[in-house]
């Protein structure tokens, strides 16, 4: 089977390699989509993120869906010819994380396509024709859903959690800095909360378009004006009850902490590519309550939750697959997310 490897920095080399055989409890699932995520492109570019460092050569990739091919014995949840979702993150079912339902901070979390840490072995991603994974991390989905949408089904499972995390609260006020995939997947889903005014930032305008699109009652663009004085301004002085920062950016962190309002709640999702972060002494005062946001959470059953949403209409994602691309063509793919080429939003790599 082909499988697409990172070499070393911005270099990718399509391999022929054998195709795995599932163990006891796993299964065999043909790719069908792939989605690029932004963590993909920071291995790419940088070859790290934090404390993972990638050792070459690699396969990275998470966000999936796919055939299910082949089952062991003991595999009772799905057959083979389902249609499934990945859920990526393979817990321990151990530790005292896990046992108190928060697997997603599983220090030993195997999670595909992600270096080793300390905790955990490093775990090829999905960028290959077929993995094998335990069964319980393959979900069928309806036949109403197409492979794309189930390969989304992992942001939005993030971005749900991010939401759920926030309590939001019908009629409140949102704002989201930083409208890549996830930002936008938590504008759609906060909508769903019942927001009743929502902000969103970004530098492009190809985003800030969508952010428009999918439902954002300001869009605003710190290139050209102050968002913190804009919603301030909109707000009557007091500030948004929630904001959601997703970018990974010192700016949108302060952002964040300035734009809500006191006794507010900050939902930090984004992936800074630093090592270190700072807070302001302001967050004492306005007493802010802040959730770090670590993924998804299995066991509150997000990628159910969103697989059932999807497949009834009520979450819709598709405006957010903007490009796709062949296996062979993933340099192209990857160099285009990492250069906000095109108005690019989420890159969808077709395996079949």
């Amino acid at each position: 089977m082909k499988a697409a490897f990172l070499t070393g920095i911005r270099q990718i080399e399509i391999k022929d390699i054998k195709k795995p055989v599932p163990r006891k409890g796993e299964v065999l699932v043909k790719m069908v989509s792939v989605g690029i995520c932004g963590s993909d492109v920071h291995y790419y570019r940088t070859g790290r993120i934090g404390s993972q460092v990638v050792k070459y050569p690699f396969i990275v990739g998470h966000e999936c869906s796919g055939i299910v091919e082949e089952i062991t014995d003991t595999v009772t949840n799905v057959s083979v010819g389902n249609r499934v979702a990945i859920e990526p993150a393979v817990s321990c079912g151990v530790c005292e994380f896990c046992i108190s339902g928060r697997p997603n901070i599983c220090p030993k979390v195997k999670f595909l396509g992600t270096p080793a840490t300390s905790g955990a072995p490093a775990i090829e991603g999905t960028l290959r024709e077929y993995i094998t994974i335990h069964a319980g991390n393959a979900l069928p989905i309806p036949e109403s859903m197409s492979f794309e949408e189930a390969t989304l089904t992992e942001v939005m499972a993030i971005a749900l959690h991010s939401v759920d995390l926030a309590k939001i609260n019908p009629g409140e006020t949102v704002a989201v800095f930083g409208s890549g995939s996830i930002g936008l997947g938590i504008l759609i889903t906060a909508k769903l909360s019942g927001a009743s005014t929502i902000f969103a930032t970004d530098l492009l305008q190809s985003r800030l378009d969508m952010a428009k699109k999918l439902g954002a009652d300001c869009v605003i663009s710190p290139r050209h004006k102050n968002p913190l004085e804009i919603i301030k301004e909109m707000t009557g002085g007091r500030g948004v009850d929630v904001t959601f920062e997703a970018a990974g950016e010192q700016e949108t962190i302060n952002h964040s902490l300035d734009a809500v309002r006191i006794g507010g709640r900050v939902v930090i999702v984004g992936i800074p590519e630093v090592d270190k972060i700072s807070y302001s002494p302001e967050i004492r005062r306005k007493e802010l309550v802040i959730h770090h946001v670590r993924r998804s959470n299995k066991a509150n059953r997000d990628l159910e939750r969103v697989i059932s949403l999807m497949g009834k209409g009520i979450l819709k994602v598709n405006p957010l697959v903007t490009h796709k691309f062949p296996l062979n063509k993933i340099k192209d793919a990857l160099d285009m997310v990492d250069g906000y080429k095109d108005g690019i939003i989420k890159a969808m790599i077709n395996m079949q």
